[in-house]
């Protein structure tokens, strides 16, 4: 048995306006020539005008753009900054500095230079007063004495030795010399004056100013006028020599005084222990210094 079906009718499509295709560009055609639209033709307006944004569009693409703004000329490099030449000048540290150092906001402050090395100390002056030397030889007392005078220093020598010998010694050098001898015979000192002994190195210390004396021949005067009394006269010719800031060289060997004898005058004036040096031969071709 057959079944009869229905066919439905076809729906008419709804009318509407019409929508213009993309024109399309044939090769050689720029978008400037591309034709307008056709008037009436698709959306309109009520009186047929096309919209106005199609107006602008046909404006925009007839015009062109403007050319784009030249480009500034390049500012050339800024130059470095030159060095300071001035002092360095102290630059106080930020608030925020100072606030993360957790310390108030002083100054910078450069460390301090190195100091300068002290001043070289000055030459010691040599001692004055008696200097006291035991030994059995009087030659190295000699020898500091004519290095004082070679400096410059008035000297008086006075010896038991003769004379002419210690001359050969002391050359061109300004030293008076005086022979210890009661032998009335040129510059001579009695040693049976003790007084008079006394006086003349005192006057010449204080009066003509001599700075350096030789005194050799002193355990003579102790044989002659007894220790006390010669140890109190070079006391005090010590004190006054010290006093014009003199120095007196005495040299005293120990054969010639006794044990206690020699322990005063070491008490006294303090020695230093001589060396066991003798004399050169005497050459009056030869002299020292």
């Amino acid at each position: 048995m057959e079944v009869a079906t229905e066919t439905a009718p076809p729906v008419p499509e709804a009318e509407g306006p019409e929508i213009p295709s993309e024109p399309t560009l044939s090769p050689g055609t720029s978008p400037n020539e591309i034709p307008a639209p056709p008037v009436g033709s698709g959306s309109t307006g009520g009186d047929g005008a096309p919209p106005a944004r199609d107006e602008e569009s046909r404006a925009n693409a007839s015009s062109p753009e403007p050319p784009p703004p030249p480009l500034s000329p390049a500012e050339p490099p800024a130059a470095p900054p030159s060095a300071p030449t001035g002092p360095p000048t102290l630059v106080p540290p930020t608030a925020l500095e100072s606030s993360v150092a957790g310390t108030p906001p002083f100054p910078v402050v450069e460390p301090p230079l190195a100091p300068a090395p002290p001043p070289a100390p000055a030459e010691p002056v040599a001692a004055s007063g008696i200097d006291l030397a035991v030994g059995p030889s009087y030659f190295p007392s000699l020898e500091r004495f004519l290095d004082a005078t070679s400096a410059g220093h008035q000297g008086i020598c006075v010896v038991r030795d003769s004379p002419e010998r210690i001359r050969a010694y002391v050359g061109s050098r300004p030293v008076e010399i005086r022979w210890l001898t009661n032998i009335g015979r040129g510059p001579t000192l009695k040693p049976t004056d003790l007084d008079g002994f006394s006086a003349f190195l005192a006057h010449a210390v204080s009066a003509e100013h001599v700075t350096a004396f030789f005194l050799e021949g002193v355990e003579y005067l102790v044989r002659l006028h007894g220790l006390e009394r010669v140890v109190d006269r070079m006391a005090a010719f010590d004190r006054l020599a010290r006093e014009h800031a003199a120095r007196v060289w005495m040299p005293l060997n120990p054969k010639l005084l006794s044990g206690p004898e020699l322990e005063r005058f070491v008490a006294m004036f303090g020695a230093a222990a001589g060396p066991d040096v003798t004399p050169p031969e005497w050459d009056p071709a030869k002299k020292i210094g």
